[in-house]
């Protein structure tokens, strides 16, 4: 019974102090593995939480137990909440299982130390954390205290409570934990009871793009990337290219290295570039695809077949409801760009800031009668002039 004698010692987990208003049975919790060997403790309230004062926490984490030889060491990764120091206490071995406790203790009783909202029915991450191995992670789960109230006697873990100031315990007791596939986007109604949230499906988020960079050697355009985070979930990377700016066809697929490593480099050559177009500007990006769909893009780079000029592109034309301008600059320059009518009457005129490369803007014509118009484009001395059609819509 050590645990309840730790939990008598630290007797409020979370301290609120909600401006006036009084809260009962409000916040549930939930665990949500979010990377590789790392978790996340997650809640939310079913009101509004504001003017908030942390003062206290207790979570206990428990895994199914290794082994002596095998058990895992785990720490914090990102304390969430800024005004408490998160403390990983000794782990213990009980009834089959490994539990980590973390406290964290604000000396400071000032209210309004963290002040931000917390919106209702919205989940928040409270704290993550890191495992030093895989041992034992699947089974990770953020447990209750059982008690003669809430559960059955006998058992002494500690469980994620929540206590507000003024409010007494505001734990959804009897319905204490929540989540679904997805904690961030399906956060409602699921329970395992009020014994122990077992841990949510893996949600590793895509890679992140260190940088992404298009040379041009000759006829040829390099293109390399770097990413972080890269895990086994990480399926393969798609090369896009286009002409436009704005219509991406794939034009190569490159699997994910899958090393164990979480950062690495990539490459692709463009060979034979005169044969795609022999003037104006190719585009690329590169889509990264997780093994569960999930994706994202880098930026759009470019290169130039021609050094000097402006260069400008309608997409699509013959134009039905609304169009996308693109145009590449040499330089940083203030760009004019308007629409006149069969009879060379001005209908729409605009003045934006470009920038060196790709710019993109939309044009919506929607309002007018279908027939011939022109567009005419211009940055600095430089004015560019070209046909759109505006079909019926």
């Amino acid at each position: 019974m050590k645990k309840i004698s730790l939990l008598l010692v630290v007797s409020i987990a979370f301290c609120f102090k909600v401006s006036s208003q009084t809260i009962s049975n409000a916040v549930t919790s939930t665990l949500v593995s979010n990377a590789t060997n790392q978790v996340t403790v997650y809640a939310k309230s079913n009101v509004a939480l504001v003017d908030k004062h942390f003062n206290n926490i207790v979570i206990s984490l428990s895994i199914t137990d290794p082994g002596v030889a095998d058990r895992p060491n785990l720490t914090v990764g990102t304390n969430h909440i800024p005004d408490v120091a998160v403390t990983p206490q000794t782990p213990y071995e009980e009834g089959g299982r490994m539990h980590y406790d973390f406290i964290a203790v604000n000396n400071s009783n000032a209210p309004g130390v963290n002040t931000n909202t917390w919106i209702a029915n919205t989940p928040y991450p409270v704290l993550t954390i890191n495992f030093s191995n895989g041992n034992g992670f699947s089974s990770s789960r953020l447990d209750h205290w059982d008690s003669p109230t809430f559960g059955p006697s006998g058992n002494s873990q500690i469980y994620y409570e929540i206590i507000q100031a003024g409010n007494g315990d505001i734990t959804a007791q009897s319905d204490i934990f929540f989540g679904t596939l997805s904690v961030i986007n399906d956060p409602g109604g699921w329970s395992s009871g009020t014994s122990f949230a077992p841990i949510q499906p893996l949600a590793v988020l895509p890679v992140k793009f260190k940088d992404f960079n298009v040379i041009r050697n000759k006829d040829k355009a390099l293109l390399n990337w770097s990413v972080e985070e890269e895990s086994s979930n990480t399926d393969k990377y798609e090369v896009l290219r286009s002409t436009n700016g704005v219509d991406f066809t794939s034009i190569a697929t490159i699997k994910a290295f899958n090393n164990g490593g979480s950062s690495n480099i990539y490459n692709f050559t463009q060979e034979n570039l005169s044969a795609l177009r022999t003037k104006g500007v190719i585009y690329f990006r590169i889509k990264q695809i997780d093994k569960d769909g999930k994706f994202v893009y880098t930026d759009i780079k470019n290169i130039r077949l021609n050094t000097k000029g402006i260069l400008v592109g309608v997409y699509p034309n013959p134009i039905k409801q609304n169009t996308t301008l693109s145009f590449d600059l040499v330089e940083n320059s203030r760009v004019n760009y308007s629409i006149t009518d069969a009879a060379g009457k001005m209908i729409e005129a605009y003045q934006v800031q470009g920038f060196k490369g790709s710019n993109i803007k939309t044009l919506n014509l929607g309002k007018y009668a279908a027939g011939a118009y022109t567009l005419k484009v211009q940055a600095g001395d430089e004015i560019i002039t070209l046909p759109l059609v505006k079909a019926t819509n």
